[in-house]
């Protein structure tokens, strides 16, 4: 049986874990005045980062490939991010075999990071997955976990009536109003959309996104998907 080294302890799924701030890292580690503090613009500066390094992770596997052509699998990469933007306890975890100098390439990538300011630091995990086919969709169950718990939070949001009551005399008649979500497999809503071309890059939606981003729904296995999520104002959502 393989056994992990030490130094890849880690834990498992990809999330930004919300609120989490480390005692006595505080605002002192270089953290600027825009230093970001809001769960959805985390997420979305941290995605952005992680999307313009995925080259650097992608050549790590790339240069293993010459000594084992065979290599495939799911890594998952965690780290912390300071308040200065700078990474810290990087770690990986592999889910089958382990192939260490994949991983070391990889944390060492990682550990040379940085990230906008933050108000305190936040922990995050993000899988890397090579030479093999993707997560299967999401089922029907998972699915429909997700919009029923879509359905309650909505309910029980205040920020998204704020949303309605900025937006009502815009709204006139055209009172229908419907959301496209998108759901990760970690239970986060990484992107909210209206469906009406007209009223895509407005205020109201970035409102409505804004809101809609602090929802949380079971996590699952599978690929990402999305739903349409209909509203009617009458006052409130």
């Amino acid at each position: 049986m393989n056994q992990p080294r030490p130094q890849h302890l880690a834990v498992c799924v990809l999330t930004l874990w919300p609120g989490v701030g480390l005692a006595g890292d505080g605002l002192s580690d270089g953290v600027q005045d825009e230093a970001l503090s809001e769960p959805a613009e985390i997420r979305e500066a941290v995605g952005a980062v992680l999307r313009s390094k995925a080259g650097g992770v992608t050549s790590c596997y790339e240069l293993r490939l010459h000594d084992a052509p065979e290599l495939a699998g799911t890594w998952t990469l965690s780290f912390s991010v300071l308040p200065s933007g700078r990474t810290t306890d990087v770690s990986i975890e592999r889910h089958g075999p382990w192939d260490h100098a994949l991983e070391d390439c990889i944390i060492a990538r990682a550990s040379s990071w940085t990230f906008p300011p933050m108000a305190t630091t936040q922990r995050f995990e993000k899988p890397y997955t090579f030479g093999q086919e993707g997560p299967p969709a999401a089922s029907d169950e998972d699915r429909a976990r997700a919009e029923a718990t879509v359905d309650f939070q909505i309910t029980s949001t205040p920020a998204l009536r704020a949303c309605f009551e900025d937006e009502r005399e815009r709204l006139g008649d055209h009172r229908d109003v419907t959301t496209r979500l998108t759901i990760e497999p970690d239970g986060s809503i990484s992107a909210v959309s209206l469906t009406d071309p007209e009223r895509q890059g407005g205020p109201f939606e970035a409102c409505l996104s804004d809101a809609m981003m602090q929802i949380q729904v079971p996590p699952f296995e599978g690929e990402p998907f999305t739903i349409d999520y209909p509203f009617r104002f009458a006052g409130s959502p």
